[in-house]
């Protein structure tokens, strides 16, 4: 829904709708309560939480964004030398 909704304001900033479906595929896909990752939820049910608690998760989904903050940062000059942004 957001690239949909996104994407025509992007195309007349000259930013390719691309770049909006990528940050926002990478932008929702973190998590930060165990009820927001569908994937967190099956593999915690499935092992009755035996192998992790949902306190140990909290710091794994707080990296992964900060990685996935970094990495969409990072790739900006990259899009830029592409035409993409």
């Amino acid at each position: 829904m957001l690239t949909v909704a996104l994407a025509p304001i992007a195309t007349t900033l000259g930013i390719d709708p691309w770049v909006i479906g990528f940050v926002a595929l990478i932008g929702t896909s973190g998590f930060f309560l165990p009820f927001q990752s569908s994937t967190y939820q099956a593999i915690h049910q499935e092992l009755n939480g035996r192998l992790f608690f949902h306190r140990q998760v909290r710091s794994v989904g707080l990296v992964y964004w900060l990685v996935s903050l970094v990495a969409l940062l990072a790739s900006l000059p990259v899009w830029h030398l592409m035409g993409l942004v």
